[in-house]
């Protein structure tokens, strides 16, 4: 027997290629309509992870700035803003970590600063303000650790002003000047005999006239320092001439118009 067999061919399928779909899309709005949604949902996702990216810097940013200390910055009372018109260190001591670092180096550090460090006095500068200059410098030596126990080298300026004294026609500056310069003095010398190491004194003398009252005046102002401290004293002798005019801005000139304010304020600056 013959069997007549029939083949049967599977039908074949044809797969839309990219431009066909393209063009059924564009034929069909709804479905133009979702790929164009969806072109818009990507391009929205894009967005949103470049604004997270943004944010995320941002708060790092914001973590990185937190992060970092603070500077302390101390700031003393009002009252003590005029200290340093007539009392300071020529030297800042080196910064409170570097003491706690070894026993050695403290005393490397401290032994340096007192090396170099200098404490100017400027002893007729804020001439009106007896008590608060008094106070400023009790302060100084009575407080805990006072660099007053390892100061080595010290300088005291006097500014003296005999001709414009002598020239004032009632005599108050003349009577009373002198008085109060000598009061600084003893408490000037009250103040350094407290510093057992202190090894040099320079004093620095300013005036307007070098003729024998004068120059009595400088001998009865130093001699207390020379005689009393186991310093050696050096002196350094600054003069203008009677009739000469000093500038504003100098020493001489600073301390004339000191004088004149207090003179011109009389009995009410006491």
């Amino acid at each position: 027997m013959v069997n007549n067999q029939t083949s049967v061919a599977a039908p074949t399928v044809a797969m839309p290629d990219a431009q066909e779909e393209s063009e059924n899309a564009a034929a069909d709005p709804e479905a133009e309509q979702v790929i164009h949604d969806a072109e818009m949902a990507d391009a929205g996702g894009d967005d949103a992870t470049a604004d997270d990216d943004v944010a995320a810097g941002v708060e790092t940013s914001d973590v990185t700035a937190s992060s970092e200390p603070r500077v302390i910055v101390v700031k003393p009372n009002q009252k003590w803003r005029h200290v340093s018109k007539f009392m300071h260190l020529t030297q800042c001591p080196p910064q409170g970590n570097l003491f706690l670092l070894s026993k050695q180096l403290n005393i490397e550090a401290k032994t340096w600063f007192y090396d170099v460090a200098t404490l100017t006095i400027n002893a007729t500068t804020s001439f009106s303000h007896f008590t608060f200059f008094e106070l400023a410098l009790t302060k100084l030596a009575e407080a805990p650790f006072s660099p007053m126990e390892h100061i080595k080298n010290a300088e005291i300026i006097f500014v003296w002003d005999s001709t414009w004294i002598r020239a004032e026609e009632t005599g108050f500056a003349g009577a009373v000047f002198p008085v109060l310069l000598k009061s600084r003095v003893d408490f000037i010398l009250e103040i350094l005999l407290r510093a057992p190491e202190l090894e040099k004194l320079k004093i620095i003398w300013h005036d307007s006239a070098q003729d024998d009252g004068a120059m009595q005046l400088r001998a009865d102002t130093l001699e207390p320092f020379i005689m009393n401290l186991k310093a050696v004293v050096e002196t350094e002798d600054h003069y203008i001439a009677p009739d000469a005019k000093p500038r504003a801005s100098s020493r001489a000139g600073k301390q004339r118009l000191e004088f004149k304010t207090l003179f011109d304020n009389g009995c009410e600056t006491f």
